[in-house]
């Protein structure tokens, strides 16, 4: 119970740090504060966990060089897709498109549907010739998606968020199937358990950073009022007490949409060349 307690608190402490620094309710020695205190208690679980004859997490599994490079891809996907799938929300019925949540989910299907089509396809290839390309290649296509996002203006018809889409929603599933694969093939069967508790652990806190990510790109581009407005559903038409952007609030905010999808595009990338390298 200890031990819960130390990992939780010190993931909650540096995201409390991450998110209220970025909306700008605490100020410079708060938010260090509360970051050091986390990564003092990340430090502190590790320490424990190396000395505990049944540890929550065995990490001696990461001396394996095909785990370690999996799970660090797997934590690089999750932060990258947790921050896609909050920034469309808000992007599709924010200040520009001011879409309805219904025209929102059609606009997305594309990235649902090539996931749920590609994803079982390439987990028979990768049964069948056990390659780590196909995890990579999958990175390479959602990488390619996040670009394409990145160039789109403010304002994107159906048609050509298609494409985008389709290839972040193919890469996810290319590289999901066969890299859950490789992280359980990569122990002793004994270990598998341990394994997927690990991943999975990793894939929650992707998730989780990537909105403090989020936050803090948005909040470094806009005015905090700006943010607040933003994240409050107050920019949306429907709203009967919406708030319109001015022209240089406009062009910010987009500028933070092409940041995120960018720095997306570099986890996916950096991935690879973490798998690569780690082979």
């Amino acid at each position: 119970m200890a031990r819960k307690f130390v990992i939780c608190w010190g993931l909650i402490s540096i995201l409390l740090g991450i998110t209220f620094g970025s909306f700008h309710l605490l100020n410079i020695f708060e938010i260090a504060m509360f970051i050091l205190a986390g990564i003092s208690l990340l430090v502190l679980f590790y320490k424990n966990e190396k000395k505990v004859s049944f540890p929550m997490m065995d990490l001696s599994l990461f001396k394996l060089r095909l785990f370690t490079s999996s799970n660090i891809a797997i934590f690089f996907n999750s932060l990258a897709r947790g921050a896609f799938t909050f920034v469309m929300v808000f992007f599709l019925q924010g200040p520009t498109m001011l879409l309805n949540p219904l025209e929102s989910g059609i606009y997305l299907i594309p990235v649902s549907l090539a996931l749920a089509v590609v994803a079982p396809i390439t987990g028979w290839f990768y049964d069948k010739y056990r390659s780590q390309i196909i995890s990579q290649t999958g990175l390479i296509v959602s990488a390619i998606g996040f670009i394409l996002l990145a160039t789109m203006g403010s304002r994107i018809s159906y048609a050509d968020a298609i494409l985008p889409l389709a290839l972040i929603g193919a890469g996810m599933g290319i590289f999901t199937s066969p890299n859950r694969a490789t992280i359980m093939n990569s122990v002793p069967p004994n270990r598998r358990g341990v394994a997927a508790g690990i991943s999975t652990t990793l894939v929650m806190a992707g998730s989780a950073f990537s909105i403090g990510l989020v936050f803090l790109i948005f909040s470094s581009l806009l005015p905090a009022e700006v943010v607040v407005m933003l994240f409050s559903g107050s920019t949306n038409s429907t709203h009967q007490d919406s708030i319109q952007f001015n022209d240089t609030d406009l062009d910010r905010f987009i500028l933070s949409i092409h940041a995120i999808f960018i720095i997306s595009a570099i986890l996916m990338i950096t991935s690879v060349l973490i798998q690569r390298k780690m082979k």
